[in-house]
């Protein structure tokens, strides 16, 4: 087919950007309007030429899909009544109508395109228009939605593509742009489906279960030749049977998850959801345009907010994805929550690093402030721990009770949406009572004053929003493939470590908050890990069925997973004091200092002294029976010469990071990890 162009007086640049030309048609759209949005994207970005093709006519239902036919045009040809309004968007583009079937082309029809795309396409038309692409050696796009879920499938063959990137000149603040080529090898759609064995495939725990759901929903499309209808139990069964004989063939493991979104797009197969085609026809569109220009990478597949991807094929020929689909962000949340963020996966990496990243912020800002306990508590003080000895603004207590209430709040609203009113009212007065009597609690037994509890309060609130905002992001890159999670998981909470402010006085403040370092640790390295591993179900998740396992295996799970953390902390603990001694006591050995005992009960050391001059302060507090109580506080003279130091990494510091982090590590990767070597898990099938 020759293009003809309407001669328009156009700038350089206009030039360079209408260059190519492109052919676009949408197959069997009917009800669906995808294929409206990535042609007005396209045509409003300025492509050469488009074709449209299809040879189905305007109905009734399409003017609430199709926004470039109206009412006047039902009984016509949708391609020849929509192409007036298309070319209204941009005259500078010419669009073509073709009305004939495009089943009825031959091969060397699709020669003379530049690229095809496919939207709403049945299996078998994809895998005949892939194969005639690649033939030609013409780029070739395919995509579809079912509801509130989409894909998107390209198979470029050899691609090449250039990347610019601005480096920074030495020794100058001027930057210089670099130009990198790059050449990827792209898998056909039959390569794709016909992959035997996907289980043995680089990070396929990362893959969405979406990709299966779509591809058992295609088998049975390539069998029956039509969708299936979820009022017909003939087809409901035979999909049942597909999904089990399916997913065997590529050793897969089936879900709960899985079988859900299989109900869900069997469901809305032929529904049409305006912002899904919206956000779906947008990417598809940019990569488009991305792919002809052949400047920047193609759109790669990562997972962000509005859409879950996931990568079919990784082979030493390609890193780029052949598959990506699309979750819209407007999905309901117990869907959306489900496949993005498992119940234990969640609880296990948003709950632990919650409460530890709490403890370590608010130790530093209590020994930052240093502002003390309450001397004479609102009441009798009932505590009577080493604890009393640490600052008291704000108060931890009540910071980790309110943000963790708010937390499990939110997840139980999200998770389940089915619970009754009354289960809401009951879940939300436990809750209320948890860190109600904890933060009252902290008055009561004379730990905290009113302004330590509602301080921690409102710290508790914020943190908990944080945590609710951001933690798709940080689950993104927690299961991220690359080393520099890990590794700045290591060199970052290391580095709080030096930033612990130095107190007025003794405080074992510092102790907590290189406990909780060590967790924060321990459970990144470990859900980094497990989340790359082979054990883990898709997203990082522990493969745990409560009505596969039952009560006694799950109870052997716990009680083996609690003695071996506390057969390691027992044996750890020995174990590094027993090696690192000798290394503390060489490096302090010429600097006269000793290996420091632990803060703990330092106030209980009557042979302890600062060797420094002070002046005593005496003041007395009365008890509830009216007696008094003499006490005596030390107050450091102003010609004082300190010599005290307390070491940040000394033997006890060093051995809690070591063994906390350990047992973090445990928890999220080496005990699920021994669950599935021993047997303890369900059988994949």
């Amino acid at each position: 087919m020759e293009d003809t162009v309407t001669p328009n007086i156009i700038t350089e640049d206009e030039a360079a950007l209408y260059d190519r030309q492109i052919r676009l048609w949408g197959l069997e759209a009917q009800q669906r309007g995808l294929n409206n949005e990535v042609c007005k994207n396209l045509v409003l970005a300025g492509i050469g030429t488009v074709t449209i093709i299809d040879h189905n006519v305007v109905t009734e239902e399409d003017l609430g899909a199709q926004f470039f036919v109206t009412a006047e045009d039902i009984g016509k040809n949708r391609a020849h009544s929509s192409v007036n309004r298309v070319n209204q968007l941009n005259p500078r583009v010419k669009v073509i109508s073709d009305s004939s079937n495009l089943n009825t082309k031959p091969e060397e029809f699709f020669q003379s395109f530049d690229l095809v795309c496919l939207t709403d396409g049945d299996p078998d038309t994809m895998l005949r228009i892939d194969e005639i692409c690649r033939k030609f050696n013409k780029k070739f796009y395919a995509a579809s939605t079912y509801g509130y879920y989409g894909y998107i499938f390209c198979d470029l063959n050899q691609h090449e593509y250039i990347l610019e990137r601005k480096i920074k000149i030495p020794h100058s603040a001027e930057f210089q742009v670099k130009v990198l080529k790059h050449k990827e090898e792209y898998f056909s759609l039959q390569e794709v489906l016909s992959k035997s064995d996907w289980s043995k495939v680089k990070r396929i725990k990362k893959v969405t279960p979406l990709l299966w759901a779509i591809l058992i929903l295609w088998k049975f499309q390539q069998e029956k030749k039509r969708l299936p209808d979820v009022n017909n139990t003939e087809d409901i069964d035979k999909l049942n049977s597909v999904k089990d004989s399916y997913l065997q063939s590529l050793n897969i493991v089936n879900t709960t998850i899985l079988d859900e979104l299989i109900e869900s797009i069997t469901r809305n197969s032929t529904a049409e959801i305006t912002p899904v085609c919206a956000i779906l026809g947008g990417i598809l569109a940019q990569d488009i345009l991305n792919a002809l220009s052949r400047r920047g990478n193609k759109y790669n597949g990562w997972s962000t907010e509005k859409q879950c991807s996931f990568r079919t094929c990784h082979d030493a020929k390609t890193h780029q994805p052949s598959i990506v689909s699309l979750d819209a962000g407007i999905l309901p949340e117990k869907y959306y929550e489900k496949l993005m963020n498992p119940s234990r996966f969640q609880l296990r990496r948003i709950f632990l690093p919650l409460i530890y990243k709490e403890t370590n912020l608010l130790v530093k800002i209590q020994d930052f402030l240093c502002l003390p306990r309450p001397i004479s508590p609102p009441v009798k003080r009932l505590i009577n721990s080493y604890f009393r000895f640490e600052y008291g603004f704000p108060s931890t207590h009540s910071t980790n009770s309110v943000s963790i209430a708010l937390l499990i709040l939110t997840h139980l609203l999200t998770m389940d949406n089915n619970m009754t009113l009354w289960m809401k009212y009951l879940y939300f007065m436990g809750l209320f009572f948890y860190s109600a009597s904890i933060v009252c609690g902290r008055i009561y037994c004379g730990m905290h004053s009113f302004c330590d509890v509602i301080a921690g309060t409102i710290i508790g609130i914020l943190i908990w929003w944080f945590q609710v905002t951001y933690q798709k992001h940080l689950d993104n890159i927690i299961l991220s493939d690359d080393w520099f999670v890990p590794a700045g998981a290591i060199i970052g909470s290391i580095s709080l470590i030096y930033l612990f402010p130095e107190p007025v006085d003794k405080c074992p403040c510092i102790e907590d908050c290189i406990s909780c370092i060590g967790v924060i640790i321990g459970v990144t390295v470990g859900s980094w890990r497990f989340g790359n591993s082979n054990y883990s179900l898709p997203n990082g998740n522990v493969p745990y069925d409560y009505n596969k396992i039952g009560i006694f295996l799950s109870l052997v799970r716990v009680i083996f997973g609690l003695l071996i953390i506390f057969t390691f902390r027992t044996v750890m603990k020995k174990f590094l004091y027993t090696i690192l001694k000798p290394i503390y006591t060489f490096k302090y050995q010429e600097s006269n200092l000793s290996i420091k005992n632990s803060i703990i009960g330092i106030h209980e050391d009557n042979n302890l002294s600062l060797n420094t001059n002070t002046t005593n302060t005496s003041i007395e507090s009365f008890n509830n029976n009216g007696s008094a109580k003499h006490v005596t506080l030390i107050k450091p003279s102003n010609k004082i010469n300190n010599n005290y130091n307390r070491s940040k990494f000394n033997i006890d510091t060093t051995v809690k990071l070591l063994v906390y982090s350990g047992i973090a590590w445990l928890a999220t990767d080496g005990i699920p990890v021994l669950f599935e070597i021993l047997g303890m898990s369900y059988e994949k099938v």
